[in-house]
């Protein structure tokens, strides 16, 4: 399991999310948006995460 770390916007807070926090709080979110733009062929776990980290400004960690 990968993690991520990512400073909300505004905030000195350290926030740490696994892959499995990401897919459960980005999925929904994410597929509606690649859908709206017919691009359902892009559609997969590991591509929502990579989304997710550069929306987030976030950075792999070495473990949690």
């Amino acid at each position: 399991m990968k993690y991520y770390a990512y400073h909300e916007y505004g905030q000195d807070d350290l926030i740490i999310k696994s892959e499995d926090d990401i897919i459960s709080e980005y999925w929904d979110y994410w597929c509606d948006k690649v859908r709206k733009v017919n691009r359902d062929h892009l559609i997969s776990r590991e591509n929502c995460i990579d989304d997710w980290v550069v929306v987030n400004w976030a950075w792999e960690i070495d473990e949690c």
